[in-house]
């Protein structure tokens, strides 16, 4: 009963997303088939917008303040204060205090390590690149059909040009 039920969920996920998909690409497709050549740029510019936004969210993580509410970074990596955390392995105590992460005096029982943060600049170069390659492709895909549409109204409007020069 339960792989069913996931089964149709995932199947209906998928129409959803399939459905918004299809909407999109046909939406693409009108637009860019009108009069006006701006309205066909409309959804390659807010794609275009979105993955600027998710980009920009990526630089404003990797140089975040040092502290912030309970989290500490410390050598670039991670360590949140957790209240409910109980199995911190000792010999990690010692290594936080030797450090300067933690005086004595702290309860190092509730500190959780969340590791390395991507502040390094070649990683952070390198995420922003992906993250711009794979969040431009439905980008790339609206700009492909814009240009198809758009060439064959060229075309249309050449033919239709020829023709009202052959009448007359």
């Amino acid at each position: 009963m339960g792989v069913i039920s996931g089964l149709l969920v995932m199947l209906l996920f998928l129409g959803i997303v399939g459905g918004v998909i299809t909407m999109l690409v046909l939406g693409q497709v009108y637009l860019s088939k009108k009069e006006s050549p701006w309205l066909g740029l409309i959804l390659p510019i807010i794609s275009f917008s979105l993955s600027m936004l998710i980009i920009l969210a990526i630089v404003l993580f990797a140089v975040a303040p040092s502290e912030v509410g309970p989290t500490q970074i410390h050598s670039g990596r991670i360590y949140l204060f957790d209240e409910d955390f109980q199995n911190f392995p000792p010999e990690r105590h010692e290594r936080f205090e030797e450090e300067g992460i933690l005086a004595p005096q702290t309860e190092v029982s509730h500190l959780v390590d969340y590791g390395t943060i991507g502040a390094q600049p070649a990683r952070v170069s390198l995420v922003i690149g992906v993250v711009f390659v794979v969040f431009n492709i439905p980008t790339g895909i609206l700009l492909i059909i814009y240009f198809s549409c758009r060439g064959k109204r060229r075309k249309q409007r050449a033919l239709d040009i020829m023709s009202v020069q052959d009448l007359g």
